[in-house]
């Protein structure tokens, strides 16, 4: 779980049926790594995830949403072709939970969600 709450109870009605863990619960694997990093690190962990939720407006779940693109694109996984993200949605809202499940070119708000085109052939062209 990549989140800022201070208060793990809050999240006992998803452990009473998933295992659970946190940044917190890795202490010992992260002795010597400086705590300004840990953001970071819980990015690049939730950027692996099977499945991914995001806070809509939120650059912190944004590059994690980039980085799970350039993932589906280097592994080739389903829906590459189109930038899409099959396995990643936003949670706030029913509007918006399922933008990364088709390709859409920029519009604006620009600043409000990552867009497709960020990965989306990131590597065409190169031979």
């Amino acid at each position: 779980m990549a989140t800022d709450h201070n208060d793990v109870d809050f999240f006992s009605p998803l452990a009473d049926h998933y295992d659970v863990v946190y940044l917190s619960s890795f202490k010992k694997e992260l002795e010597g790594i400086n705590i300004h990093f840990y953001g970071m690190i819980d990015q690049l962990i939730a950027s692996r995830g099977r499945v991914f939720f995001g806070c809509y407006q939120s650059t912190f779940s944004g590059f994690i949403f980039r980085m799970r693109g350039y993932h589906a694109q280097k592994q080739r996984m389903q829906g590459y072709e189109n930038g899409t993200l099959l396995n990643s949605f936003y949670y706030s809202g029913l509007a918006h939970k399922y933008y990364y499940q088709q390709y859409s070119p920029i519009h604006p708000p620009h600043y409000v969600r990552e867009w497709s085109v960020s990965w989306r052939d990131i590597d065409k062209g190169i031979a």
